[in-house]
């Protein structure tokens, strides 16, 4: 088998005939996939042919017959690196001015084909997980964060890597432009709360939306996609969803600062909201269109982070009390087109904030009926509610009052 690779290798080495070469390039392939028990020196000179024809591919503008070819070499590649791990460093350090491009490619399957091999060289090195995130490799991981962003699964994977990892994800972070951060906080906030993640880098997102909550606030009149503020976003967006994962929780519960940063920015936002007709108002007609927003949603995500906060956690439920957030969550029980489903998270919420705390159920028992809110739906469609002493009922707005 050895000297029918040899020949295949010299026949791809000295074809004139592209379609020859592709052709030979399967069988590589198809022999890179085998089981060896022993490495052949015919793979040494195979991964160093292969990587020759990838960089002259590259420098220029290749027919389809190129493409093809370089999508079976990226495979060929990939086999090698799958069942030779050792050979790890060799691919890297030939490859590793390449990969950025190749990961970024028009073509998909040489992207495809090329976030495979990165995946394996990463899965297979802690070194190189630790190399790319330096500053040096600040485009290839912006690269790789793009890719994964589009729906490259192999991309995907490595970014899964970096959140099982203490320290790489805060410094792959922190070295990212804002662009590339909001594509990654959408993606780990696509992961979550399934994927794995280190404990502490729930500390880290924690942190980090501690740091910079108060930047939503300026957003309150403005229409500007403000970049900062939809960080802001990503971040409450991540704990509000991975905080009912029972690791997540139990790193965040002990964190009181969150907890009450959370509290004073849901009554900030509540109150503004409630100023006057600005970003931050309620929408009552979910029929209407509702304008793109920094913080579209954002009210929603910081009631569903308080109740998970709060769940069997009657440290958590006193601070509620005490910082007069009760009032504000029961008001977050009403339909907002800019928050979709806030009535039902409130209500979660309220319920976790009561749950065994007989302190809480008392505010809400001692609070008075003042009225009934119209919602704008109901009224477009000419009706009306009321109180009565039965309940609640609904009737046409044309018809009178019964005495």
């Amino acid at each position: 088998m050895i000297l029918v690779l040899k020949l295949l290798l010299k026949i791809m080495q000295k074809s004139i005939h592209i379609s020859l070469s592709v052709e030979c390039a399967r069988i590589l392939r198809n022999s890179c996939g085998k089981n060896w028990q022993t490495f052949p020196q015919t793979w040494n000179q195979l991964l160093e042919e292969c990587m020759q024809l990838l960089k002259s591919f590259l420098s220029k503008e290749s027919p389809v017959e190129e493409v093809v070819l370089s999508n079976i070499i990226l495979q060929c590649i990939g086999n090698l690196l799958n069942l030779w791990p050792s050979l790890s460093g060799t691919i890297w350090d030939n490859l590793q001015s390449e990969l950025c491009n190749l990961i970024s490619h028009h073509d998909e399957k040489i992207s495809l084909y090329s976030s495979c091999v990165m995946y394996g060289l990463l899965r297979n090195s802690a070194i190189m997980r630790e190399e790319i995130v330096g500053e040096k490799w600040k485009d290839l991981v912006s690269g790789l964060i793009m890719s994964s962003h589009k729906g490259v699964l192999y991309s995907q994977f490595s970014i899964k890597l970096y959140l099982c990892d203490q320290n790489l994800l805060e410094k792959m972070y922190e070295k990212q432009e804002l662009g590339s951060r909001l594509l990654l906080l959408h993606q780990i906030s696509e992961f979550a709360p399934e994927c794995e993640v280190d404990d502490r880098n729930w500390q880290f997102f924690s942190r980090l939306f501690q740091e910079r909550s108060s930047i939503i606030l300026r957003t309150c009149e403005s229409s500007t996609m403000d970049l900062e503020a939809m960080e802001v976003t990503g971040l409450v967006e991540i704990l509000a969803k991975s905080s009912s994962n029972d690791v997540c929780h139990r790193e965040l519960c002990p964190d009181e600062d969150l907890l009450v940063i959370t509290i004073d920015l849901l009554r900030s936002i509540h109150c503004l909201g409630q100023s006057g007709s600005n970003y931050f108002t309620a929408i009552n007609d979910h029929f209407g269109s509702v304008e793109p927003h920094p913080a579209l949603n954002f009210k929603c995500n910081l009631v569903r982070l308080l109740g998970n906060l709060c769940f069997k956690n009657p440290t958590a439920q006193d601070r509620v009390r005490e910082l007069e957030a009760i009032a504000p969550l029961l008001e977050c029980c009403n339909l907002d087109a800019r928050n979709p489903f806030i009535q039902q998270w409130s209500i979660l919420a309220i319920r976790n904030v009561c749950e065994k705390n007989t302190a809480n159920q008392e505010i809400i028992g001692s609070m008075s009926q003042r009225g009934v809110v119209q919602p704008t739906v109901l009224e477009d469609l000419g009706m009306v509610v009321e109180a009565t002493d039965s309940g609640i009922s609904l009737r046409s707005a044309g018809l009178n009052q019964n005495p």
